[in-house]
């Protein structure tokens, strides 16, 4: 197990300055280099201070001097959000928490990243649906795609149905489109038959 450095109590917070470099070897700051390494890849730094990087084909996640976080390798691996970070290994994408352990026992054929404390998968049947931290779905249905939350509604689709589910997995208002974004401000486009518009 790797530990990240510590100044006074609380971890170094050089890495929120940071940026990929231009050819996204290293991470810099101020135009300096983070660390003296360098990897084949690197994505940005998330809570908790931890950046995915790839070196000799194999994924994991560094602290901001450069040094690995956990001993596992994976064969893809992005940042942490809502401290779980999603990961490829062996075809399987599932999540893991900073210390590089599981985060719930399921995996799935896609995941995405954690947006208000649920995500979108996509199970090894093809059908996708949200699932909360610890991995459970959160309602029973499951659809041909789904979207991430935004102002606390997601939109669904089902064939060429679409409507907008709230966090419970209800739906918002039980009306269906040809196509549907998310709300902003209030108003969310959609579209019918005769071309799109906006819903309330």
């Amino acid at each position: 197990m790797y530990h990240a450095k510590t100044q006074g109590e609380g971890i170094m917070t050089n890495w929120k300055k940071s940026n990929p470099s231009k050819d996204g070897t290293h991470h810099i700051v101020n135009e300096k280099p983070l660390y003296g390494k360098r990897f084949t890849k690197v994505l940005s730094f998330h809570e908790p201070g931890l950046a995915p990087v790839m070196k000799d084909g194999k994924w994991f996640h560094i602290t901001q001097d450069g040094n690995r976080f956990y001993d596992e390798n994976y064969d893809e691996a992005f940042g942490f959000y809502h401290n779980r970070a999603s990961v490829l290994l062996n075809q399987n994408w599932y999540h893991i928490l900073p210390d590089g352990t599981n985060a719930y026992n399921m995996k799935f054929s896609w995941c995405g990243n954690y947006q208000s404390d649920r995500c979108v998968i996509r199970d090894h049947q093809g059908f996708y649906y949200h699932i909360d931290l610890e991995g459970i779905p959160l309602y029973a249905e499951k659809y041909a795609y789904v979207g991430d939350f935004k102002a606390g509604y997601a939109v669904v689709r089902n064939q060429e149905k679409c409507t907008h589910i709230d966090k419970n997995g209800r739906t918002l208002h039980g009306m269906y489109f040809r196509d549907l974004g998310v709300y902003h401000k209030g108003y969310a486009p959609a579209k019918d038959s005769f071309g799109w518009f906006h819903i309330d």
